[in-house]
């Protein structure tokens, strides 16, 4: 009998590790490993820089701590870049990447994720109030609400989770840096890798998921329905393409 993976789950920018509540149950039946990031959560932030090198130090030095041989990386946004990143620092470390809805590519401040540029510079110059207020006077954030309430809520929940003015600073200088240097990079991956696409995502481009799959040499890339749109149809396509994918 084949062992079961070890997983760890990595979480999007401004949310936590609940992100992943029953997202793998069917498919990994040891709990995963999963750690908020300094800022998210009722973790504080650090007093250096947000960065994804920092990120994915503290990811790997808590499997290094644990004593995990292999793992199977599972990233969300900003966690499917610490991802990518800890699987080009440990090749010998990350057998699996499930690269849920990337945003980022190898150039800082990406136009996708500017309303969280925005959003991480209002409530660092007032007050929660202050900063709905201003994102119910943007343009973007406005028609979002019309056309794609689900991803709006996500949006406005930047600024009304908890510790969202102690941690603003890291929601800009995530934004700011990037998990490449070069999109050429993903080509060393080795690791067998699924990519996820959704459509209807302002914040996670089909087109950044699609580059990333088309660079990195063992990647599947799974178009998806809506994560915010039709979620249960979301987590059925997501348990189908996962039981292909994870197929010794």
């Amino acid at each position: 009998m084949n062992p079961v993976p070890q997983l760890m789950v990595l979480h999007g920018l401004g949310a936590t590790t609940d992100q992943f509540s029953g997202m793998f149950d069917a498919h990994f039946q040891n709990s995963p490993i999963a750690m908020n990031m300094p800022g998210h959560g009722e973790r504080p932030r650090e007093n250096g820089r947000a960065s994804f090198d920092r990120f994915a130090a503290l990811a790997l030095d808590t499997l290094d701590q644990l004593k995990v041989e292999s793992v199977t990386l599972a990233g969300i946004s900003m966690g499917a870049g610490i991802a990518i990143k800890m699987a080009l620092q440990r090749p010998d470390l990350v057998n699996g990447l499930i690269l849920l809805r990337p945003a980022w590519m190898d150039e800082p401040n990406p136009k996708n994720l500017k309303i969280i540029h925005d959003i991480g510079v209002w409530l660092s110059q007032g007050t929660k109030l202050d900063a709905i207020d201003r994102l119910n006077k943007d343009r973007f954030y406005h028609d979002l609400t019309l056309t794609n309430p689900a991803a709006a809520k996500s949006i406005l929940g930047a600024i009304t989770r908890s510790n969202s003015r102690k941690n603003a600073p890291v929601l800009t200088q995530m934004v700011e840096d990037t998990p490449l240097a070069s999109l050429a990079d993903l080509a060393a991956i080795g690791a067998k890798t699924l990519v996820v696409a959704t459509p209807d995502d302002p914040l996670h481009p089909r087109e950044i998921a699609q580059a990333w799959a088309d660079q990195i040499p063992s990647a599947t890339l799974c178009e998806l329905p809506s994560k915010y749109v039709a979620p249960a149809a979301f987590q059925s396509g997501l348990n189908a393409a996962l039981d292909t994918f994870l197929r010794p």
